[in-house]
């Protein structure tokens, strides 16, 4: 039996929904890069898409695609489409491999979801063959497109109506514009000259390359391909997500700084290192004393960090109140989105789900 022949109703709880969503997406996007490898014409094919499909495989949550067939489900989504709604939820993890290989090029990361990232790994096959050190780089690159056009092709497969994919494509261009604008701004301002900033960056940042990405535009993409179009609905959609993706995105610098990796699936002093500006080092950096404050901008802006500066900016972090104020500022931003998913007009299992997700993210 198909999974998604079973109701909302049907599952124990939001847990059970998300295990076995995950698995048959896992298997969904499996099978497709199967056949990909099996089409492929030549070796550097064949071994570029073994590299992706091990990539893309990784154990993850799968927040983005199970928010789209959460949504979609929701608002009462027709059954006999489960399978196309499917096929767009793995268009939007394999978007997410996508992003995430270009994140660790340009943040130089060497590892992601617990394994190399995509151009250490790419080392082996694309590397050695050209005199350029930066050919496996170069090459993961190039495979970030290969993902993009797989997901782009997912998606299209589809057989909803011509009005449903043209209010669909528009929300999902328009997310992956607003995550690029997003990249570029958190690019800009990652190991900054300077912390003295009079501009909401880091607030910025997190509304363009977290909140839409991650919450709202998979809820609206759910809705759009439910059929639903009213523009009511998509402002409390809207509403909703905006709030629990900025209490997402505090989660996450949190745990970027003082997280486990087994929580971030990278190394724990990576925000750090890179010189991310995030909300919780603009608090820092604002509610700091002057000297401590220009002992934070020194080492945080600084190329090099040792490990007792990585310790002792994590020390200023949290003495000067920025990690209270950040776990303060997610209590309201999840308090807030609790408030809002009673307006969506969601089934009430869903609404349920919702909630839980609301909670997971409230607690750190």
């Amino acid at each position: 039996m198909k999974l998604y022949s079973k109701p909302l109703e049907k599952y124990s709880g939001f847990d059970s929904f998300q295990e076995s969503f995950v698995a048959e997406l896992d298997r969904f996007i499996d099978a497709f890069l199967d056949d990909r490898i099996r089409q492929a014409s030549e070796q550097f094919m064949v071994d570029g898409y073994a590299l992706l499909k091990e990539y893309c495989g990784r154990p993850g949550k799968r927040i983005r695609p199970l928010l789209v067939m959460l949504s979609y489900m929701g608002y009462g989504g027709r059954k006999k489409r489960m399978g196309d709604v499917l096929s767009v939820a793995a268009s939007v993890e394999l978007m997410h491999s996508f992003l995430l290989i270009q994140d660790d090029i340009i943040d130089r990361a060497d590892s992601r979801r617990g394994g190399p990232s995509l151009h250490v790994a790419a080392e082996k096959d694309f590397s050695g063959i050209s005199a350029s050190s930066n050919s496996a780089s170069d090459a993961a690159l190039i495979l970030a497109d290969v993902v993009m056009s797989c997901a782009l092709e997912l998606a299209g497969s589809t057989a909803f109506g011509v009005k449903v994919m043209n209010r669909f494509w528009k929300v999902f261009s328009s997310t992956y514009e607003l995550t690029a604008w997003g990249q570029i701004r958190d690019i800009m301002y990652s190991m900054p000259t300077t912390l003295d900033i009079d501009e909401d960056v880091p607030e910025q940042i997190s509304r363009l390359k977290t909140a839409h990405y991650t919450i709202r535009s998979p809820l609206h993409m759910g809705y759009v391909l439910s059929g639903g179009s009213s523009e009511k609905e998509v402002g409390r959609i809207h509403d909703f997500g905006m709030n629990l993706g900025m209490a997402f995105q505090l989660r996450d610098d949190i745990i970027g700084v003082f997280g486990r990796q087994d929580e971030t699936g990278k190394p724990v002093d990576s925000d750090l290192r890179e010189g991310k500006y995030t909300l919780l080092v603009q608090y820092a950096y604002r509610l700091l004393d002057k000297n401590r404050k220009d002992r934070l901008e020194k080492m945080f802006c600084a190329e090099e960090k040792t490990e007792h500066e990585i310790e002792e900016l994590r020390s200023l972090i949290s003495t000067s109140g920025a990690l209270q104020r950040a776990r303060d500022d997610l209590a309201r931003y999840t308090g807030v989105a609790e408030r809002e998913l009673q307006s969506l007009s969601v089934s009430q299992r869903c609404m349920e789900f919702l909630q839980e997700i609301v909670v997971m993210i409230s607690r750190y």
